[in-house]
């Protein structure tokens, strides 16, 4: 039995921050001296960026092998949590609030080259 004025359920959230940059620089010469003159000169530039962000959300678990049984005389926030009970589940409350949570993942890459 949980007895609360609020009650809030939550996930844990594991955070995720990469940054990769790379810049690359190459050349070649080349002569050919065989009666003929010849040669050539290459150069050539690159450069990344890549950036990725992630949260995962990792959901609370509240299991019982009987009854839960939950009194809260506010407010009851439940965001991203799995309750069960194999018998039977008891809750009130003045308001509640179910949320699921969504993992995200942003990422961004730039490049540029010449040569």
């Amino acid at each position: 039995t949980i007895n609360s004025t609020n009650l809030n359920i939550n996930s844990s959230q594991d955070t995720f921050t990469y940054k990769d940059k790379n810049k690359e620089l190459s050349g070649s010469i080349s002569f050919t001296i065989y009666g003929g003159g010849g040669g050539s000169l290459g150069l050539n530039y690159a450069q990344s960026h890549l950036n990725k962000d992630s949260i995962i959300n990792n959901n609370s678990k509240l299991l019982a092998n009987n009854d839960i049984n939950i009194n809260t005389a506010n407010n009851t926030a439940i965001k991203g949590a799995n309750l069960k009970a194999d018998n039977t589940f008891n809750l009130k409350t003045n308001n509640l609030t179910l949320q699921s949570q969504r993992d995200i993942l942003n990422s961004n890459f730039k490049s540029n080259s010449f040569g």
